[in-house]
Formats: C-alpha cells, sequence, structure tokens
C-alpha cells in the first residue's frame, strides 16, 4: 500500500475515492510498515497535500518508538514531510533531531537541508541539531 501511495503521489494522481482507501488501508496497517513504509505514506500525503489527521497521526505515533530504524533519508523526508504540511509536532520534531545527531555524518548534503529546512519552517529552534548540521557541512 505505502508503494501504491508513493506512485499516487510521484504521478500527483488526485483520486478522491481512492486516496481516502488508501488512507485507511494505511491506517489498519500501520504496525506492519517498516520506516520506509512510514516515511514514503509522510511524503505522499506531503506531494498530494492530504492533510488527513488521522493518518498523520497513526504515522507520527508510528514513527516515534521506530525512529532509530530510519535511514538518513528517510528521517528528512519524514521531517520535511510533516513541515510541508503545516504540523510541528514538538514530540516528533525532539525525536528526528535526536535521531538525526546520532547519525548525521551519513546524510546527505539534500538530507541535511531538507531537515533544516523543516525545523526552520516549524520555527523549532533546535541549537543542537543546528549546530551538528553546520559542522557536517563545513566538514563536507
Amino acid at each position: 500500500m505505502t508503494n501504491t501511495a508513493w506512485a499516487l503521489a510521484t504521478l500527483r494522481y488526485m483520486d478522491v475515492p481512492l486516496r481516502h482507501a488508501i488512507s485507511e488501508s494505511l491506517i489498519r496497517r500501520m504496525s506492519e510498515l517498516d520506516s520506509q513504509g512510514l516515511a514514503n505514506s509522510a511524503w505522499a500525503c506531503a506531494t498530494l497535500g492530504m492533510f488527513n489527521a488521522p493518518l498523520l497521526y497513526s504515522l507520527s505515533s508510528a514513527a516515534l518508538p521506530t525512529r532509530s530504524d530510519f535511514c538518513s533519508q528517510e528521517l528528512s523526508n519524514f521531517s520535511w514531510s510533516f513541515a510541508t504540511l503545516g504540523i510541528v509536532a514538538l514530540p516528533l520534531r525532539n525525536a528526528i533531531s535526536s535521531a538525526a545527531l546520532r547519525r548525521i555524518n551519513d546524510f546527505s548534503t539534500q538530507d541535511i537541508s531538507n531537515t533544516a529546512w523543516s525545523f526552520a519552517t516549524c520555527h523549532v529552534r533546535d541549537n543542537d541539531l543546528m549546530h551538528a548540521v553546520s559542522y557536517a557541512l563545513v566538514a563536507d
């Protein structure tokens, strides 16, 4: 289901009944999603401008305990997705920051950019994360 959501978002396909069906299916199967499935689903929501509160809450809740499983691109895309939809969610931001700090050296320039942009867009000042971002960019 996450691949279908990703494909529809990539194509910018906006069929409303299909979006609702996918959202309901994702919520029902949330516990089965891995980090890539969570990140791709969040990205699809943001790309389609799909503000489905129950789905986004489920994605956020599922991501919190599994954030250490996220690779750098998944973390940055998840962070970007929620910021794009205007969702600050401080517990989620703190979890993303914590995970990003542990693996900032694995982040590509794009991952760093997306993560920094998302925190700035949400007006969340995380000095430790921004220091690590600055250091990673200078070291690159």
